[in-house]
């Protein structure tokens, strides 16, 4: 369970933006970004704590205005689809992009007010294929040993901003844990009625319904 929120919190931890540049080229390093959302992100969260522990609505629309915009939602949710992403319609295709936006926003709601960070540090930066990158930063919560955290980032040439597409902690991708657990789903279930789960649940936590888990579980649950 703490993996799994340790997980869903880096997987959140993209909170600022950068001043506009010429198309295709990256604004900052992709360590300074790392560096920058992070503790961009933990002083937010430290200044608004309370307020958001008291108002669900308060922390969903932070999420969703500060957080998901700089997560490569849409390649995540192809990626988790795998070999069922063909077979979808495009409007299937858009259906689950959609249920599993709002099942992100909604892990990250119940999950970011329960870790407490005391510091971070970037430690190691590790080029990739295709101008992606390996950022390795190191992290050190209350009554817990430092853990690596990895987080996989690339330029959005379209967004004109850097992207975090996977996480990597205690040696278990984010991206590989949906993609399993949706893989089980879509086989047991369809297309179809994984999307309407998706969706009911989704709805449950938009009408203050108790949703606190993430897609570990079940898709979506």
């Amino acid at each position: 369970m703490k993996r799994r929120m340790l997980m869903v919190w880096m997987a959140a931890l993209a909170l600022t933006c950068f001043l506009p540049v010429q198309a295709g080229e990256p604004a900052g390093k992709p360590d300074e970004f790392i560096e920058d959302v992070t503790h961009a992100l933990w002083q937010a969260l430290a200044q608004n704590r309370e307020h958001f522990a008291q108002d669900p609505k308060a922390l969903k629309a932070f999420v969703e205005k500060a957080v998901l915009p700089h997560v490569a939602v849409e390649k995540m949710a192809r990626y988790a689809m795998g070999k069922f992403w063909r077979k979808a319609s495009r409007a299937q295709q858009q259906r689950f992009v959609a249920a599993f936006t709002d099942m992100l926003l909604r892990s990250y709601a119940n999950t970011l007010l329960n870790l407490k960070i005391q510091s971070m540090r970037v430690a190691k930066v590790v080029p990739g294929k295709r101008g992606r990158y390996q950022v390795e930063q190191q992290v050190v919560r209350e009554n817990a040993p430092e853990t690596k955290v990895v987080y996989r980032v690339y330029w959005d040439k379209k967004a004109q901003r850097w992207k975090i597409y996977d996480v990597v902690a205690e040696n278990v991708s984010l991206l590989l844990n949906y993609r399993k657990v949706f893989t089980t789903e879509l086989q047991k279930k369809g297309i179809d009625q994984v999307i309407e789960e998706l969706e009911a649940k989704n709805q449950a936590f938009l009408q203050g319904q108790s949703t606190h888990e993430g897609a570990n579980r079940g898709a979506g649950e």
